[in-house]
Parts: C-alpha cells; structure tokens; sequence
C-alpha cells in the first residue's frame, strides 16, 4: 500500500528522493501496486513535485485504465481529475503536451482552480512565478498560491461573498504604508469580499502610480500626512491610519473589518463567518451595538491580554 502521509511529508519537505523510496516500495511489494485513482493521484503528484519523468509516464500508462462516465462517483472523479491535473503540470514547460491533460482535468471536475489559473497562464502566456509571489514570497501559504492568482487574474471566486445590499452593510478597511505589493493585495480583497465596501488609508507621499492602482480596485482610497513624530512604537501614525479610514466608513457600513497593508487575511467567507460570532456572543452594555471581536493579542508587562492592531472586526460606531 502506497503510505500517502509520508510521501506528502517527504514532498513538503522538498525530500524527492525519500518521496520516490516511498513509490518505489509499493511499486516493489510482492502482490504488486494497485494503480487506483486515489494512488494515481499521489504517483502523479510525485511526478509533478519531483520532476521524475518516468514516473509520470507511468502514470500515464494507467490513466487508460480508468474512464470517467457521466454518472460516476465523486472520488472517482476527485482522483483521476486530479491526476491528470498533475500530469500536465509534470509536462511544463511544454505547453502543447501540458494543455490536453489540463483540459482533460477541467472535464472531470469543471471548478478545479488550479488547472482554470494554470490553463489561463499558459493560454495568456502569463508570467507564472509573478502572479504566485503577488503578495511576497513571505506571504503566500501554498494552500492560498491558487486563490492568489485568480485574484490577479480575475478569475470569479470559487467561495463568493454576498453582494453589498445584504444587511447588515459590512466591509473592509485597510490601513498602513502602500508599496508595490499592495494593488495585489487589495485585489485580493476585492476578490474575496466582492461587491462589499473596500477601503484603503495609506500616507500622501505614496507613488502616484500605485495610489492610481489602488483607486482603479478601491471603493475609497483616503491619503493622509505622515505625522512629524510617530510616537512611541509608531502610535501616531497608528491611530491617525485607523481614525482616517473609520471616518472614511461612516455611513457606508454598520460592521466593519480593519486590517493593515503588511497583512493578508486567505480565509475564504472571512467576513461571514466573523459576522456571525460578533451576532452570537452580543454585549449588554447599552453604549455598545456589541463585541469588539480581536482575534489577535500578546502579552505585555502588566497587561496579559493586549489586544493587537493586526485585526480588529465590530460595528463602527463602537471602533470608533
């Protein structure tokens, strides 16, 4: 039996060659490797991660095994959709070899993400490596590269968020310094939150450039002066950032998520899902429509829970 775990654990850790220990004993097991779909997927992927020709061919060998009907089930579409995803991509950079096999996965599962961005880099001739890293290198989970990409693509969400007539009115507000990966991160956020608001508070010597950049993907783009004294940990520009952008939503939106330019948020329906805490655990104090909802604190001489500018989520009046 093909041990899955351990060879995504070797091929995470950029291991080939303890991946292909791994294919090669269950290829050598005496009653011989059962060239299911599931295990078709994982020896393609191999390929693929591993740049190993001659087990992609393989691969291919046994794909013919398997035909895919109109009433099959889903894993057997999962799997062999799958495998041939990771056949085309074990063909790059040969696009007219890697296109069919990528065209085959899209006819087993027509919403496959990463074959519709991969079949649009090479149909477009896109530059691939560019639009993975549109965020920084540092950033991108490779769970998210996918979602990334059609982001900067445009490529229609696959998790898509109601439009903004929805009650009640929530949005996203950005705030910090603008540099040039930051169009592609409110393009991200425009792809994930759709039609809602999307604000951004940035510093007025920003290249005009990318204040243009940013007005072309933006509800709002509000420009302010970077203060002369920033204060202690940059305190001044923190809260002049964060007073600027809630002013900005007052009267376009009842809840609101602030965030920075040195972030990004992946999670798909983000928004949703933080909505619905803010309405389950309400507040009884008067003076407050609910909860300030801060997902992220750290500790501080006599002060355990100090709550960070990383991310903050609740109705505006109350943030403000």
């Amino acid at each position: 039996m093909l041990n899955h775990l351990a060879l995504c654990e070797a091929l995470e850790r950029g291991d080939p060659r303890r991946a292909r220990e791994y294919i090669v004993e269950w290829l050598e097991q005496p009653e011989g490797p059962n060239f299911a779909p599931l295990q078709l997927t994982f020896l393609s992927k191999f390929a693929w991660y591993a740049r190993d020709w001659q087990m992609r061919d393989l691969a291919i060998a046994h794909t013919a095994d398997w035909k895919i009907g109109p009433h099959d089930s889903i894993d057997l579409r999962e799997g062999m959709g799958l495998t041939y995803f990771h056949i085309g991509m074990a063909f790059l950079p040969d696009t007219e070899r890697a296109l069919p096999w990528l065209d085959r996965a899209l006819e087993a599962i027509p919403d496959l993400l990463p074959a519709l961005i991969e079949r649009d880099i090479l149909v477009r001739g896109l530059d691939r490596e560019s639009l993975m890293n549109a965020l920084g290198e540092e950033l991108p989970q490779r769970a998210w590269q996918y979602e990334i990409a059609a982001a900067q693509i445009g490529l229609p969400p696959r998790f898509p968020s109601p439009p903004r007539s929805d009650a009640p009115r929530i949005g996203v507000a950005i705030r910090g310094k603008s540099d040039a990966r930051t169009p592609a991160l409110m393009r991200w956020y425009r792809w994930a939150i759709g039609e809602r608001p999307l604000t951004i508070c940035t510093w007025d010597d920003t290249d005009p450039a990318i204040v243009a950049e940013l007005r072309a993907i933006c509800d709002v783009v509000v420009l302010i002066p970077d203060p002369a004294d920033p204060g202690f940990q940059n305190r001044a520009r923190q809260i002049g950032l964060a007073q600027a952008v809630l002013a900005a939503n007052v009267g376009r939106c009842d809840l609101l998520l602030m965030t920075r330019t040195d972030i990004a948020l992946f999670r798909p329906r983000l928004l949703d899902a933080l909505a619905n805490v803010w309405r389950q655990f309400p507040i009884a104090d008067p003076r407050l429509h609910g909860r300030l909802i801060v997902p992220d604190v750290y500790t501080r001489r006599y002060m355990t829970d100090h709550p960070s500018d990383m991310a903050m989520f609740g109705h505006i009046d109350d943030m403000q």
